[in-house]
Formats: C-alpha cells, structure tokens, sequence
C-alpha cells in the first residue's frame, strides 16, 4: 500500500497530534506511517483523514490509490477518555482499515512507477567543419562553423551562425570570415531530424596576393539543407549542404603589368559570387 500519511483535520483534531505519534508505532507495523496536521495530500498517496465532528466524536476516512470508494469508520469517545487513550483506538482503528485495503491490492498487479518525463530541449549549439568550392575558378576552401538556434513549436527555430574560411587560386589567397542569422524549419523527429535554413548576414574577404592584401565586404545570402541524427539524449551529427551567395565577384590573380585587380590580359581570375559547401559536425540539444 505504500506509505500512510495520516492528517489531523480542524482545530479539535491538533491536542491529538503528540498522542497520536507515539501511539502509531505499537499500532502499525514498519514501515510506520506518518502523521501530519492539514486537510490535503499530494496526488498518489495513501491518506487516512481524521476529523472530530464534536468534542468526543471522530470521523477517520482511508484512501487508497488505485481502489475507488473510501473506506470510513466513526469514533464514539467519552468525555473522561483522555487523549492518549484517545489517540491509541485511533490509530489501532486506522491500522485495521489499512489491513482491509492490504488484503484488497493483494491481488493488483504491481503499481508501475510512472514514465519518465519527456525533457524539453530548447537550444542547440553545434560546430560544424565545411568543404567550400568556389563557382568561378571552382578554389577549393575549408574550414568551420559555430551555430546556436532557438527551438521554437511547430518545428521552427532561429538563430545565429559564424564561419571562418580559407581558400586560394592564381596565386591569390582568400579568407572570408561570414556572421548571419537563419530560421530553419524541421521535419521529422525525434532520431533523425532533417532541417531547411534561410540566413542572412555580412561577408568579410580579405584577398592576399604578393604584397598587396585587400579586403572586401558583401552581404551574404545562405540556403541550406541539413539532417542531424540523434544517437544519445541531446547529442548528434549533423550533415548538410549549403551555399553562399553573394552580389560580387572577387578578382584574383596578377596581370602582366602587375596592377593585381584582373586589369589587361595576365592570370587573372573570379571566385564566387556562389560558394557551395558540405558540412559535418557535433550538435548538442540542450
């Protein structure tokens, strides 16, 4: 039956209280219930209620978990009985009405503890390595991402994203340093959750060629597709291709008059102004 909680109802139940504690271990075997002053109990317990209706009348009332009905017997004092005496009949009666509900969950299957509790996850950072090609001269670049979302309902969530890049072609090195915000909306779940991104943000370019660096800045326009695989709680892998679009082309290269902006006819060349990229790292839900 588990554990009893027995709670003293109303004013002329709490001269009761101290006789009833030491009267509740010779009435009940261990575990020994407890005794507590209220009018209310947690859901799931097993309560017995004791209620004077007068000065020398009790009500105990017993309910128990998982049988309907409550079981109810009144208490007839005279007025000479003093509180101990009191206290004692008291708690051999509810020890009795206990025995009854016992012999009643015997044949009940065992009370099966309650699910665990789904854990509501609401932020997920990731960090993510990225193989880049460049539509132009198709350079080749690496590098790696930090991203934080928000997960809202129905599948959305926003957030926030950094990358830092390197790639190189005619003699040209380019590191591009981007920041930018998305929105993504997920489908599926909860082991494999694939995901659509919309981002924008700015571009930081920064050309090396020779002596001569140069750094440029264009907004930046980011569509992805991606699909984490949850393997343990909140940790996964996520794959994704992506792209980053720009407004501008980036020259490279130098000219035979060594002006090194793609002026006159020397090895010259253009990255972007679309990145494509693919991209694999760790993502933890929190």
């Amino acid at each position: 039956m588990g554990l009893l909680l027995i709670l003293l109802v109303g004013d002329l139940t709490a001269p009761l209280k101290p006789h009833l504690e030491a009267a509740v271990p010779a009435a009940f075997a261990a575990p020994r219930p407890e005794v507590a002053v209220g009018s209310e109990a947690p859901a799931g317990r097993t309560v017995a209620w004791v209620t004077a209706t007068g000065p020398d009348d009790v009500v105990l009332t017993l309910h128990t978990a998982r049988i309907p009905g409550d079981l109810r017997r009144e208490l007839h004092f005279s007025a000479s009985d003093k509180p101990a005496t009191r206290a004692k009949s008291i708690a051999f009666a509810l020890a009795v009405l206990a025995k009854e509900r016992e012999d009643a969950l015997a044949p009940l299957p065992p009370e099966q503890p309650p699910p665990p509790g789904v854990v509501e996850r609401v932020w997920e950072i990731e960090a993510r390595g990225v193989g880049s090609l460049s539509i132009g001269e198709g350079a080749l670049g690496g590098g790696g991402q930090i991203l934080a979302h928000r997960l809202f309902p129905f599948g959305l969530s926003a957030g926030v994203g950094f990358e830092l890049n390197g790639s190189g072609a005619k003699n040209t090195s380019l590191t591009q340093g981007s920041g930018w915000v998305e929105v993504n909306l997920r489908f599926g779940g909860p082991l494999i959750v694939p995901r659509l991104t919309l981002g924008a943000g700015a571009m930081i370019n920064v050309l090396s060629r020779e002596k001569e660096t140069t750094t440029v800045w264009l907004p930046l326009f980011r569509i992805a597709v991606d699909a984490t695989w949850r393997f343990f709680e909140g940790h996964g892998l996520t794959l994704g291709l992506s792209s980053h679009l720009t407004t501008a082309t980036l020259p490279i290269g130098t000219t035979n008059m060594g002006m090194g902006m793609g002026m006159g006819g020397g090895n010259t060349g253009a990255l972007g102004p679309l990145w494509v990229r693919a991209e694999l790292g760790y993502s933890l839900a929190l």
